[in-house]
């Protein structure tokens, strides 16, 4: 049993490459992602952070400055212009190394001392969004140009001394900010360089191994789906894929128990319907052969492969079996029809039995037809009333013509001796007659019984033939008819004597019967390692060939009239073919209209001993 296991890798594979690529496309994406939003916010709130923190310092500044500038001056020098010199003086004193555009400006937005640029040439500073909030308010910031500075972004922080009247102002330049954010900056591209490019390693790895995964549980799949479940999936490295490998083991294992049982049951059915000796055959919706046993393809000629997919009514031939499983898949209970089957041969009857089947959906449902051939048995009941309407007018001629002529008898008184020795020869030939047909009857019957005691002998052909041409010399004779023997004198045969020369007698009495008077007729014998065969040709009328296979029948005539004229029971070949059955041989007639007949009686070859004890098995 093989083990698929996460090892096993095939970069070649479309699908598993579109599943790599899949999972590390949208792990690096989620990557980058996270990383830009992280950035984006963070620098977002850097800055944020480092303008209050500027604020704050600012505020800080700018208060003390105020405190300085409020301890430093003359607080009874109220005038514009001796605060304009009180704050150049202030502002002068104050370092450069501050950073810091320091404003002093009056209450009513004049410029009285600025670190950057000279107050006497700045306009009035009244509108400055931080100098009216700080006015009112006490305190104002804003961050924006500097129409002074030539378009310049500062940072304002305004105070509003109300003891002095005064509005301090702190500035400074954004691009001093600019420069640490840019550091901040350059570090976290870094960090993110580096982030990133420890994610597509991760994340190959992570893609790498799902995929194989993947690729491990599709192996498996390809084998189950062909039938093989000798594989077994290993997956580690986490519950999940140990629990996924047992998973689909144990499907595995039901899958295979499942298709074993199913192709059990299968091959089973499969064998019962083709050890099946009555024919079957399952029909689709649309009545084409879905299945049909060998017992049906025997009956039709035609191999099974040969009749699936084609449609019942081409390969049947029978309009009355194709409208019966018409009528059962319509919805009407037929049960059981007889139906003749013709083929091109004899006709073959056959006692069908028409159900639905359902499937799994209305397109699986279809038709199935049992057929019993009981051809045989129809035969049989055939025959059997052939025979006793046959049996019936044979003894009923007979029988009328005795009570005729015992009925005559009785109501004559003055009949003359003559006419009444006429009556009673009739009757007594009627009667002879009647027996002959009764004994026939008989020996056919044991015959047919296949009573017991069939003792065989080894007899010599001349013997057998010479003896049935003793029994009829007088009936050859009567029609100059005469009988020529074409056998050596050492031929024997391990036969029943008596049945044999039954046999040789009933054929020849036919032969001289229905021969033109002054004819001949020969008996021969042939010899072969399997049989030997007696021959008995005429120069009769012939047979016509649509009878040569009903000649054997019980009272088949060719002509009625003639036969009962001659005093024939209709049962003497009938009782020659039961004599062959009975020896296990075989009998069989040639003949052509106008050229005679050739009757053949073969009987198995070979020793008594050997014959006897084939027969007895």
């Amino acid at each position: 049993m093989s083990v698929i296991g996460c090892a096993e890798n095939d970069g070649r594979n479309l699908k598993r490459q579109t599943v790599f690529l899949q999972l590390f496309v949208t792990l690096i994406l989620l990557v980058a992602a996270s990383v830009a939003s992280t950035g984006y916010f963070g620098i977002k709130s850097l800055r944020t952070y480092a303008i209050e923190d500027a604020g704050s310092r600012q505020w800080e500044l700018v208060l003390t400055l105020a405190s300085l500038y409020e301890r430093e001056s003359d607080e009874y020098s109220q005038s514009f212009s001796s605060r304009k010199e009180e704050s150049e003086s202030f502002i002068s004193y104050l370092p450069e190394s501050l950073g810091y555009r320091i404003t002093i400006i009056a209450a009513d937005g004049r410029v009285l001392a600025d670190t950057h640029e000279d107050a006497r040439t700045m306009d009035n500073h009244g509108n400055r969004p931080e100098v009216r909030e700080a006015v009112s308010k006490g305190r104002g910031s804003s961050i924006r140009t500097s129409d002074t500075l030539g378009g310049v972004p500062l940072i304002y922080t305004a105070y509003y001394d109300s003891s002095l009247s005064l509005v301090f102002r702190v500035a400074r330049t954004v691009e001093g900010l600019q420069a640490g954010l840019d550091r901040s900056i350059r570090a976290f591209v870094v960090f993110a360089v580096l982030l990133i490019s420890v994610s597509v390693v991760v994340s190959i790895l992570a893609a790498r191994r799902i995929s194989q995964l993947l690729h491990s549980v599709q192996i498996v799949a390809d084998h189950y789906a062909r039938g093989d479940f000798s594989k077994v999936l290993t997956l580690s490295g986490f519950q999940e894929a140990d629990v996924l490998s047992r998973t689909i083991n144990r499907m595995g294992r039901q899958l295979r128990d499942t298709i074993m049982a199913l192709e059990f049951r299968r091959e089973e059915l499969q064998s019962m319907l083709e050890g099946m000796t009555a024919p079957v055959v399952l029909l689709d919706r649309k009545l084409d052969i879905r299945k049909i046993n060998p017992a049906a393809s025997k009956l039709l000629g035609i191999e099974t492969q040969e009749c699936i997919g084609k449609g019942m009514l081409s390969v049947f031939r029978s309009p009355e079996l194709y409208d019966l499983a018409r009528k059962v898949m319509d919805g009407e209970d037929i049960g059981e029809t007889l139906i003749r089957l013709d083929s091109g041969g004899p006709p073959v009857y056959l006692q069908t039995n028409a159900s639905i089947v359902q499937g799994r959906g209305a397109d699986d449902t279809g038709c199935l037809l049992v057929m019993n051939d009981i051809t045989r048995i129809t035969q049989l009941e055939m025959m059997r009333k052939d025979f006793v309407a046959n049996v019936s007018h044979e003894l009923r001629t007979p029988i009328t013509s005795i009570l005729g002529f015992v009925e005559t008898l009785r109501q004559s008184e003055n009949i003359d001796t003559e006419t009444r020795d006429g009556f009673l020869e009739i009757i007594h030939r009627q009667a002879f007659r009647l027996e002959h047909i009764i004994g026939d009857l008989m020996a056919l019957s044991r015959l047919e019984e296949g009573e017991s005691g069939l003792v065989r002998e080894t007899v010599g052909v001349r013997e057998l033939f010479q003896g049935a041409m003793d029994t009829l010399a007088f009936k050859a004779d009567a029609r100059n008819t005469q009988i020529q023997l074409d056998v050596r004198n050492d031929e024997t045969c391990c036969v029943h004597p008596i049945l044999a020369e039954q046999a040789l007698v009933n054929l020849l009495e036919n032969a001289i019967k229905y021969s033109p008077e002054g004819s001949h007729v020969t008996l021969s014998s042939e010899v072969n390692e399997e049989e030997v065969v007696f021959i008995v040709r005429d120069d009769g009328p012939g047979i016509p060939e649509s009878e040569l296979t009903r000649i054997f029948e019980r009272f088949h005539r060719l002509d009625k009239a003639r036969s009962r004229e001659m005093g024939g029971t209709g049962l003497g070949l009938a009782i020659v073919k039961h004599i062959a059955i009975k020896h296990g041989g075989r009998v069989w007639v040639e003949s052509r209209l106008g050229k005679g007949c050739a009757f053949h009686i073969a009987f198995p070859h070979g020793s008594c001993d050997q014959t006897s004890q084939s027969t007895e098995k």
